[in-house]
């Protein structure tokens, strides 16, 4: 029964879309909120730490990591969301696209060039052109020649970064 349960919770985690108020900005690609409910933050729920979907942002010691940091957390904190799960990591995140009014906060990491297309097999393509985009423009980290993708950094620098996929 209680796997059963559980089937049902992770089920739904995957269905979910709801608003939510940005508490803390942990990085370039993730967020801690506060559900909604009704029209204010639910102060009696735990936040929830949220993982951008299908992208992956510099670690904050790496470079270009803190300026990710900043242009999420402008775009974010104190303020309103709506939220469109698509799941949740081994590490209890929910992963999820976000948007702040007719913003897509995901994408426009990508258009800033605060980000690296991280979508399962590389598989968006609007996402790898909003990418590319940026790299042709010299945006964000792509004013480096050859910036690391964090996936890579984490790997030559294993601290207790939770693995992103």
């Amino acid at each position: 029964m209680a796997a059963l349960l559980l089937a049902c919770a992770a089920f739904a985690a995957q269905a979910q879309t709801f608003s939510a108020w940005v508490i803390v900005v942990l990085d370039g690609d993730t967020i801690m909120v506060l559900r909604e409910c009704g029209h204010a933050p639910c102060a009696h729920r735990k936040p929830l730490r949220i993982r951008l979907a299908d992208i992956d942002a510099p670690e904050k010691n790496q470079p270009g990591g803190m300026d990710a940091r900043a242009a999420l957390l402008s775009m974010v904190l104190k303020k309103d969301i709506q939220l469109r799960v698509r799941g949740t990591d081994k590490y209890g995140r929910l992963v999820a696209f976000l948007r702040k009014g007719r913003l897509d906060i995901n994408q426009r990491m990508l258009r800033l060039g605060m980000a690296w297309e991280y979508s399962w097999r590389h598989r968006n393509r609007k996402y790898i052109a909003l990418q590319d985009a940026a790299r042709r423009k010299h945006l964000g980290l792509w004013r480096e020649a050859n910036p690391m993708p964090p996936w890579k950094w984490r790997k030559l620098h294993p601290v207790s970064y939770p693995a992103h996929h």
